[in-house]
């Protein structure tokens, strides 16, 4: 196995930097709060939820050996 080249990853580290900012270098966890997570879980529960409805309107019924979705009948 290859070791790694530091001085090689600080200057593609520096270039990405320079050119999408600080931000795209920084670890993600470092800007996260529990605000952000709580709104993030509600917006997966609202998702959730979504999903849940359209499945339901999507739904088939069995009628005389035939698949008929459920909100015609």
């Amino acid at each position: 196995m290859k070791e790694k080249d530091w001085d090689k990853l600080a200057k593609i580290e520096q270039a990405i930097s320079k050119k999408y900012g600080k931000e795209a270098i920084q670890n993600p966890k470092g800007n996260w709060t529990d605000e952000k997570e709580q709104e993030y879980l509600d917006q997966i529960k609202r998702l959730a939820q979504k999903e849940t409805q359209l499945y339901d309107k999507d739904e088939k019924v069995e009628v005389n050996g035939i698949l008929v979705p459920k909100k015609l009948l």
